[in-house]
């Protein structure tokens, strides 16, 4: 008789249980700091526990700059159980990193420590390192508030500016090493008062250079402002930026309307060696906001100039220029 041996396995199924941690939107400046047990500048100088948790918070010795609201001594260090609010798989709470922070006082006798971030978006705010010896401008805490995100808007725009020049300048290296050449055509953008009024007209004037052997055909319905903008037609403002404002803000190149007497574009020679410079108002052009007061940066681009023959065409950016609006 054949022996048979049966093997039974079991299995045991666990219930798994999925923690999550609410964070809710940011209810407004005035709210954030009322719901807040303390509102604190402060820098991150070591990590206590940095390792991931379910509840996303991170312990951290930081040391006070400056306390706008509650009882949290500055000038002191002072251990924190700190949360990243944002939407965001890297930590923020790198060393040496200074932040505002919006703090609520332990809600349970076992919690590690006196205070931590408050479950909200915004709670956190990545603050520029210098300059927190001093207590913030401003009349009221939301004033200081305020103050201090408007600064960490234009040090974050300029670091953004470094970078992308960087990261720009990496690639005309790369292209030039690949292809060891130029094109030696140039447009230079300027704004003929580097302070303009508010409401008053933007005067923009675009310069083509031609370092070419041969020269350069220009396409154009005039080369000063018209009421239908024909000087515009081969024109674009592109990176146009506010300081303090991270988006860029064209929305909309101004509208040709050619008038029934104009028969068509005409032509202009650039010789070797020459330039041709274009005038126009750059309100013309439509950006999130509109043109109000700030200091502004800006490239434009002009497109469709022909070279050699008509066999090639070539549209140049200018390099980055500045103005202001007040």
């Amino acid at each position: 008789m054949r022996l048979r041996t049966i093997v039974f396995a079991a299995v045991l199924i666990l219930p798994s249980t999925a923690m999550a941690v609410k964070i809710g939107p940011f209810p407004g400046i005035g709210t954030a700091i009322r719901k807040a047990d303390a509102v604190v500048i402060l820098r991150v100088d070591d990590h206590i526990d940095a390792r991931p948790n379910p509840t996303l918070y991170t312990t951290h010795e930081c040391y006070i700059y400056q306390t706008l609201k509650g009882d949290i001594p500055a000038g002191k260090r002072i251990r924190l159980r700190l949360m990243d609010t944002r939407t965001s798989f890297v930590t923020p709470y790198a060393r040496h990193s200074t932040h505002l922070m919006f703090l609520t006082k332990k809600r349970t006798p076992n919690e590690p420590t006196e205070y931590r971030t408050i479950e909200f978006q915004g709670a956190n705010i990545r603050l520029s390192p210098f300059g927190h010896e001093k207590m913030p401008k401003g009349k009221t805490i939301e004033d200081k508030v305020k103050a201090l995100i408007k600064d960490s808007l234009e040090y974050r725009q300029k670091q953004y500016e470094k970078e992308r020049g960087l990261l720009i300048a990496l690639l005309d290296g790369a292209k030039s090493a690949a292809n060891d050449w130029v094109i030696p055509v140039t447009v230079t953008g300027k704004i003929e008062s580097a302070v303009v009024k508010q409401g008053e007209p933007i005067p923009l004037s675009v310069t083509i250079s031609n370092g070419l052997k041969g020269p350069i055909r220009y396409l154009s319905y005039g080369l000063k402002p018209t009421e239908w903008n024909g000087e515009t037609v081969m024109l674009s403002l592109v990176d146009i930026r506010r300081v303090g404002t991270p988006q860029l803000l064209f929305l909309e190149s101004p509208k040709v309307k050619v008038p029934i007497r104009i028969s068509g574009m005409s032509s202009r020679k650039i010789e070797p060696g020459g330039s041709l410079t274009v005038s126009t108002d750059a309100r013309k052009w439509t950006i999130v906001g509109g043109w109000i007061p700030g200091k502004y940066k800006i490239n434009v681009r002009v497109e469709n100039m022909r070279v050699d023959g008509n066999r090639c065409i070539l549209s140049v950016h200018s390099e980055p220029f500045d103005f202001e609006i007040r």
